[in-house]
This record gives C-alpha cells, sequence and structure tokens, in this order.
C-alpha cells in the first residue's frame, strides 16, 4: 500500500490520540445493556469465525468468546486492546486481539463468517477502504453487520455542531455519522454485497447522571488532596471530575472575564504543567497539554477564538 499523504497520516494520528487519551472501555460500560442487545441478534453460534473491527476492550468480542465463538478483535488503540487482552487473560478464555486499522485488516482474504462492528469502524476517516476490507476479509455468503449513529441522532448531531470549529480534514475523509444513512451505506458496499437491511433503534444511556454529578461536586478536588469538598487523594477523584478540572482552569484562563483579560494559551499550558501533580492529575495535564501544544485540538496557538449479506 502506498504512503499516506501527509494531511490523511497526521489525521489518523490524531484520531489515535484520541482513542487512547480517554478510558473508552469504562465509557463502554454505559452502553452495555445496548450493546449486549445487538449482540443477541446477530445469531452468533460456537465454532463461527468472527472478527469485530473497532473492538475497543472488547465489548462484544468477551461475550461471543463466552459462547464458543472463534473470535478476533482489532482496534487502532493499544491500550483497549490490551484492556481486552487482560478481561480475556482473567476469564481464561481464547480470544485474539490485533492492533490494525479497518481501513488496511491484517488478515486474508475471506477469513471470517461474521464481520462485525459496533460503534467502531464508522470512525476510521475513509469509508470507502473501510467498506473494501470489510468485503474483503468475509467468506463468500457470510455477513457483515454494523451498528453506526445515524446524522440524525444526538451524536450525529453533535458531530455537525462541532464541524465549524474542527480543522478542514484531509480529502477523503467524511463524518462518521454517515454510515448511519442507508443510502450511502448502500453506495459503499454497491454490489459487492446483496441484501442489505437496515434495522433503527434508539440507544438508551441512563447511568450518566451519576457521572456527571460526581464530576460537577468533585471538580474543585486537588490531585494532592488539599481540595474540597471531602480532600480527595489523586485516582480517588472520579475521572471526568479530574478531566473538567483541568478543562474548567484552561478556559478560566483563556476566556475574558471580569476579573482580567484573556491570556494567551501557551500561558495557559504553562500553568498547567506547572501544577500537574499538585491541582491536576499529571498524566490527564501532559495528555491535555501536548493535544494542545501540538494543535491537536484545533486552537490557534497565542489566540482563544447497517446489516449485508
Amino acid at each position: 500500500m502506498s504512503a499516506l499523504p501527509p494531511e490523511m497520516d497526521s489525521l489518523k494520528n490524531r484520531l489515535k490520540a484520541t482513542w487512547m487519551a480517554g478510558d473508552y472501555g469504562y465509557f463502554a460500560t454505559f452502553l452495555e445493556p445496548g450493546a449486549l442487545e445487538f449482540l443477541d441478534r446477530l445469531g452468533v453460534r460456537a465454532g463461527m469465525r468472527v472478527v469485530d473491527v473497532g473492538c475497543g476492550a472488547g465489548q462484544i468480542a468477551i461475550p461471543m468468546a463466552r459462547a464458543g465463538v472463534d473470535v478476533t478483535g482489532v482496534d487502532i488503540a493499544t491500550n483497549l486492546i490490551e484492556q481486552a487482552r487482560a478481561r480475556a487473560d482473567d476469564e481464561g478464555l481464547e480470544v485474539r486481539f490485533d492492533e490494525g486499522d479497518a481501513e488496511l485488516l491484517p488478515y486474508p482474504d475471506a477469513s471470517f463468517d461474521l464481520v462485525v462492528s459496533l460503534i467502531g469502524a464508522m470512525f476510521a476517516p475513509r469509508p470507502q477502504r473501510v467498506a473494501a476490507e470489510l468485503v474483503r476479509v468475509c467468506k463468500r455468503g457470510g455477513r457483515i453487520v454494523m451498528a453506526n449513529w445515524t446524522p440524525q441522532g444526538f451524536i450525529g448531531q453533535m458531530f455537525a455542531a462541532l464541524k465549524p470549529y474542527a480543522p478542514s480534514p484531509p480529502a477523503g475523509a467524511q463524518p462518521p455519522p454517515r454510515w448511519g444513512d442507508e443510502d450511502y451505506a448502500r453506495s459503499l458496499l454497491g454490489d459487492r454485497v446483496t441484501g442489505l437491511t437496515e434495522r433503527r433503534q434508539a440507544v438508551t444511556v441512563d447511568r450518566f447522571d451519576r457521572v456527571v454529578s460526581e464530576a460537577i461536586l468533585y471538580h474543585h478536588e486537588r490531585f494532592d488532596g488539599t481540595g474540597y469538598p471531602l480532600g480527595l487523594r489523586g485516582n480517588a477523584i472520579p475521572l471526568l471530575a479530574r478531566i473538567v478540572l483541568i478543562a474548567d482552569a484552561f478556559d478560566a484562563i483563556t476566556s475574558h472575564r471580569s476579573y482580567q483579560p484573556a491570556l494567551p494559551v501557551e500561558y495557559a499550558v504553562e500553568e498547567i504543567n506547572r501544577y500537574a501533580g499538585t491541582q491536576f492529575d499529571p498524566d490527564l495535564a501532559q495528555v491535555f497539554t501536548q493535544l494542545v501544544s501540538s494543535d491537536r485540538l484545533g486552537l490557534r496557538l497565542g489566540f482563544r477564538a447497517v446489516a449485508a449479506g
């Protein structure tokens, strides 16, 4: 395969860094009921060869392995693959987890009876290449099953709202929710598949109330334990609260306030680095300041501105 254009290579590196910066394995637990319902509809059985593209920390690959399925998981995020392997080892399950790209799957042609992706492959930037790879590794007479966010749903609308503030994507990149449009998915897969069907379903996420309330309550805690209201220390502070603390500090420094003018982004980066390990989680501070300093968040430094068979 020819080398990627610099703009696409940069985008793919940013996407990988984004998935690795957070703990999607933890976030995915909030979507678990819907994931298991999706898995129930797949009709997998013992002995089937299945690949889960964009497998994360094994959200559906692990349950499939419990059922005796010969399952392989592949994901771009190194840390999620490590989490998935650890989960499989803890349960004594035989599952293969590979680090890899949905646009260039590391498997021979016609390797799997079922190719599945639960809100995973849709995030690869070049959907035409993803579609070609999903078809390539699927056996003749096999199935390709995807669950994708739709343009009309909450996630699709979120992407639309963020678009004006994001850097322009390189040629060939498409918004992930386009996979949730049946006509678009059909155009990608073309006559390489038959029997394309679509099912729309709302996903209810009802566990964020506690997470959000904890973030609000504890985002004044300090990593060294000298914050309030409870004086929590280190990882005892909920993850989202630690993230909000950094984001809130950055916003307070770079936004105009009644008590001070907006200060440069560089100054905010220096302050966050200065207080890493005391006020801020040092690991999160490092990730955040690296993303800002390399302009991966699109800031201008110095200024605040479906199923187929």
